[in-house]
């Protein structure tokens, strides 16, 4: 009992040290060229939901959060959260356990709910910075077939359209490009998922109607 104590207290504190260098260095985050590298970038999580040790790694983040001094700390901890939620999804997809993507993925529109929430919308590179992650969130839960995950995307589109209503017209234009082709991916996936076989004709219904709005 007395090692199993040691070895969660080493754990923990492991954990915390780690997670507050790599969040130290999260301010100045280094541009990456193409979506293929960073999907690559993002990686997969080595500790998720499956594993008995996931719990502390959400102490870690509690911690996490406590210690940021300020909204602005506080907005970079939630966006790196959903991060880590996504690279989870992605590990339990590939350990077969797709029973914990549905949680996986409430945790994540939580914490990007919190980073959106916390961004200054008059600030360019912290709202490209929010885009740019939920784009390569798009990328990789748009590979994944599962009710929750259409679901994310579902809801995802209708954060697209809050986020986008909340841009000053300067940086609205300054993103056009980029806005464009997150615009373009919740659309692609919108109409796809309207011709899916295995809904129901109320599900292809919402999703035609959601379809058709997207494109406007």
């Amino acid at each position: 009992m007395r090692i199993s104590l040691i070895f969660i207290s080493t754990a923990l504190l492991g954990f915390i040290f780690l997670g507050f260098c790599q969040n130290a260095l999260a301010k100045e985050i280094t541009p990456i060229a193409t979506e293929e590298a960073k999907l690559s970038y993002l990686g997969k999580s080595l500790i998720h939901p499956a594993q008995p040790l996931y719990f502390l790694k959400r102490i870690r983040e509690i911690l996490e959060l406590k210690f940021a001094p300020t909204s602005e700390i506080q907005a970079i901890r939630y966006l790196e959260f959903s991060q880590r939620r996504i690279r989870e999804v992605r590990s339990l997809k590939e350990a077969g356990r797709p029973d914990l993507i549905p949680p996986a993925l409430e945790h994540y529109l939580f914490n990007l709910q919190k980073a959106t929430a916390l961004t200054d919308f008059k600030n360019e590179a912290k709202v490209r910075q929010l885009e740019d992650a939920v784009s390569l969130h798009l990328k990789v839960l748009g590979g994944i077939s599962q009710r929750s995950v259409r679901t994310t995307i579902f809801k995802l589109s209708e954060w697209n359209r809050d986020f986008q209503a909340r841009l000053t017209p300067e940086i609205r234009d300054a993103l056009y490009d980029d806005l464009s082709k997150l615009q373009g991916k919740i659309c692609d996936f919108l109409i796809k998922e309207a011709s899916n076989s295995g809904l129901n004709e109320v599900e292809i219904a919402v999703y035609q109607e959601r379809a058709e709005a997207c494109l406007r």
